[in-house]
């Protein structure tokens, strides 16, 4: 049985590289969750956006320029589609991750889309295992942004996965923000605001499921490096890499400054 929870998805991909990973394991997601709205980014491919909408999945396009100076009001619209089904419960989640989530850890999804419905806002982070699947310029970076976080939350949790379960009570107080948090720092914002609200259960899961999930889509790569730990290896020499996950955190640590 399908669970009264909506996924509700960011999904950017202008070369279709998710779109044979999302044929493969559409319909188990379909059984998963009760409805399913993504938000595409304006340069998303004609032919996956055709794809979702032939699954009668609703797609919408971002009405912000994706990027982490304004995540946070992309994250904000797709929650106000998800909001307009009249969800009970979402579940926020990139739409690559969430490909590999249903693909690899199946089961474990299906639980943590059960548990969403026993909260008002679940933090769904990673365990230790599933951190360390990531290149060290993002476990460095992401460190960081945990650790200042649980400086003003009292305790410190993994909040940089991006993904949330949410019941329609905590999506209507994020909606109801006359000033959301615009960035990807809302990855902190959102349980330091709804901590301080009366009457809302707030919990935690780590996930394997929110392991790297970014190979799945560079397998010629890979194998071409000799394999994951060449090609990871690799990843961490690029400046530009360095740069923009510096760059990330310091909008996560600013955002915990803004509404701690």
């Amino acid at each position: 049985m399908r669970a009264p929870v909506t996924l509700a998805a960011i999904h950017h991909d202008p070369t279709d590289a998710m779109l044979p990973q999302a044929q493969r394991v559409l319909t188990q997601l379909l059984r998963i969750y009760a409805d399913i709205v993504v938000l595409v980014s304006p340069t998303t491919s004609a032919r996956t956006i055709e794809m979702l909408r032939g699954h009668d999945i609703r797609v919408e396009q971002e009405q912000h320029q994706s990027g982490v100076e304004t995540l946070g009001l992309v994250r904000q619209q797709v929650l106000r589609l998800a909001a307009d089904l009249k969800s009970d419960h979402v579940h926020l989640c990139d739409w690559d991750r969430v490909l590999h989530w249903v693909e690899q850890y199946p089961d474990e999804l299906r639980e943590v889309v059960g548990a969403i419905q026993r909260h008002d806002f679940l933090i769904l982070g990673r365990t230790t295992r599933a951190f360390d699947t990531h290149p060290r310029v993002q476990r460095i970076t992401e460190a960081m942004a945990n650790h200042v976080f649980g400086l003003a939350f009292g305790q410190e949790l993994d909040v940089t996965a991006a993904s949330r379960g949410l019941s329609a009570r905590a999506m209507k107080a994020l909606l109801s923000l006359p000033s959301p948090e615009p960035t990807i720092g809302n990855d902190c914002a959102w349980p330091l605001y709804l901590a301080r609200l009366p009457k809302l259960i707030i919990g935690y899961a780590a996930t394997e499921g929110l392991e790297w999930e970014t190979p799945d889509r560079y397998a010629d790569e890979i194998a071409m490096m000799g394999g994951l730990d060449a090609w990871m290896a690799d990843f961490d020499t690029k400046p530009e890499h360095w740069s923009q996950r510096m760059r990330i955190g310091l909008y996560e640590v600013e955002a915990i400054e803004r509404w701690q």
